[in-house]
């Protein structure tokens, strides 16, 4: 998870997010979240707009309004959050403090594995594997 300071450059955010390959970053003022920047802000708010990124600054293009989920929510409530907001990153809140992020991939790769061990289930207990 990076975060990045509300008064740094477009330029230099995208260089982070190029270096840890990444497509967004969690904006921090004193370890309080408050925007996220992503690949799509960058791109309809300073590239399409013919802005220069290395004197546009984060705050002016951030998303302020950041939609989050408690730790506490299963993976499924925090995928149907991604969906119906149209989301790809989701940050992780518990009490205020940020405590990570979860991707739509994420979510996705997990939702996949835990329907692949139900099915692996199924075909044992078919088979008449299935340990008792």
């Amino acid at each position: 998870m990076v975060g990045i300071a509300p008064e740094t450059t477009v330029m230099e955010a995208a260089n982070e997010m190029r270096s840890a390959k990444i497509g967004a970053l969690l904006v921090m003022r004193d370890d309080r979240l408050v925007g996220i920047l992503t690949e799509r802000d960058i791109l309809n708010k300073v590239v399409a707009e013919n802005r220069a990124p290395d004197e546009v600054e984060v705050h002016e293009i951030m998303t302020t309004e950041v939609v989050v989920i408690s730790p506490g929510r299963s993976v499924r409530d925090a995928m149907r959050i991604v969906t119906r907001k149209h989301l790809r990153h989701l940050p992780v809140v518990d009490d205020g403090q940020l405590v990570g992020m979860v991707s739509a991939g994420d979510l996705t790769r997990s939702i996949v594995a835990e329907e692949e061990d139900v099915i692996e289930s199924l075909y044992m207990y078919i088979r008449g594997d299935y340990p008792a």
